[in-house]
């Protein structure tokens, strides 16, 4: 039997690959992360008035279970590969997330190297890479990574445009970038937002752990001019708390390395 997992994600962190001052947070399921820490000339936690406030929001939420509103849970354990597609496509028709457990390619000893990336992306150690500052992750476009076969899906739409033309604005990267690659440091948190203005998502865990926070309306699903504007509010989350944490419900869900989302 495997041996249990530590809730504790800060160990071997302290003092090596983050500040050895950073504090930490505890979620609501138990496990402990590093927040947000960059000290500036007066030895003060920039991260503290916009990063962390959002993170120990964040972490308040329970965890999704199998039995969530919002979320299916399917462990490659349970369910035969050929069932995927409909129990899929079923649980996205009422507008339910799925968390894929274990479906993805790869196992959790792997390490994040510059010869795994080259071997596994074909994303080789010598390309320019833009970098916005100490605590920014690196967004690589991946245009040649598919999902797994068990679950892929065509890229068909732009193969049609020659017999049905797109007539409204589309934005030119559903016709090039396929897929992004996102590689951080411990201690970073992704902001809230909406992805690609309704297109659908999937997200792989490649390497490491990686906390992802749903938030849905609490009602008013069918109203458009509601939905943009949950979307936009959440961007803003400092200036828009008191009226996020009225209008919505949230779960996080932990993905490990081979977990779809």
């Amino acid at each position: 039997m495997a041996a249990a997992r530590t809730k504790d994600l800060t160990v071997g962190l302290l003092g090596k690959e983050v500040n050895e001052n950073s504090p930490q947070v505890t979620w609501n399921d138990g496990h402990t992360t590093i927040l947000l820490t960059v000290y500036d000339h007066y030895n003060t936690n920039i991260c503290a008035a916009v990063n962390i406030l959002i993170i120990k929001y964040l972490a308040q939420y329970p965890a999704s279970t199998p039995d969530s509103q919002f979320t299916m849970h399917i462990s490659n354990l349970d369910i035969p590969m050929f069932k995927l597609h409909d129990m899929i496509g079923n649980s996205l028709s009422q507008n339910k997330s799925v968390a894929l457990r274990g479906i993805g390619h790869h196992d959790q000893d792997v390490k994040l190297t510059l010869e795994y990336l080259e071997e596994q992306y074909a994303i080789s150690p010598n390309r320019a890479v833009w970098i916005h500052g100490s605590i920014s992750p690196l967004y690589i476009p991946l245009a040649q990574v598919l999902l797994p076969d068990c679950v892929s899906i065509t890229h068909g739409w732009n193969e049609n445009t020659y017999d049905i033309p797109i007539t409204s604005s589309v934005h030119p990267e559903n016709f090039t970038v396929k897929g992004w690659g996102l590689v951080h440091h411990a201690g970073y948190i992704t902001y809230l937002h909406h992805n690609a203005e309704g297109i659908l998502m999937w997200l792989i865990m490649d390497v490491g752990v990686k906390f992802w926070v749903l938030l849905c309306p609490k009602d008013r699903h069918h109203d458009r001019k509601h939905l943009q504007d949950f979307a936009i509010r959440l961007g803003n989350f400092t200036e828009n708390e008191s009226w996020i944490r009225v209008h919505c419900d949230a779960e996080v869900i932990t993905l490990l390395p081979g977990d779809m989302l």
